[in-house]
């Protein structure tokens, strides 16, 4: 009789195969990335003094040239539009081939930042099966089939 308890009361799996139907539960989550983006940034070095040799020479070959072209009582106004012209263009040169960043050129700055994008992932797979003429339902992280096996217990009821 003590035997019989003891068998009663330890219980008895088993595993029993039944129909199944899966669907898949799917939901939506917020998926963050890093993304780094870059730019040419252009630093002015103030150490470095601005040249005006260029624009100066460019001023007196323009004044020059002003005065020889023109003739007669606007020789003046030919001198002076001459220097103007010439010092705008001196100007041009420098920027060109000093530029307005001599010391240090471009520099490339990056940063990071978060891109954040919604997207639907598998979240598992809500099961329903039918035993002994009731229907369960549960969730599994895998797709178990067309059939699922249950574990049934038995325990002695008192």
């Amino acid at each position: 009789m003590k035997a019989r308890n003891a068998l009663a009361t330890a219980g008895l799996a088993l595993l029993i195969t039944t129909p199944a139907f899966a669907d898949n539960y799917d939901e939506i989550v917020r998926v963050s990335s890093p993304e780094t983006r870059c730019r040419e940034h252009y630093a002015r070095d103030r150490a470095v003094p601005r040249s005006y040799t260029s624009v100066v020479t460019g001023g007196i070959i323009g004044g020059v040239i002003g005065n020889q072209v023109v003739h007669g009582k606007y020789r003046d106004w030919g001198t002076v539009a001459g220097a103007l012209l010439g010092g705008s263009l001196g100007n041009d040169y420098y920027q060109r081939h000093q530029g307005p960043y001599a010391s240090g050129g471009a520099e490339k700055r990056c940063r990071e930042i978060e891109r954040v994008r919604e997207e639907r992932q598998l979240a598992g797979y809500e099961v329903t099966y039918r035993y002994h003429g009731r229907d369960y339902v549960t969730m599994m992280d895998h797709d178990p089939g067309r059939r699922v096996r249950v574990a049934v217990s038995v325990d002695v009821a008192e």
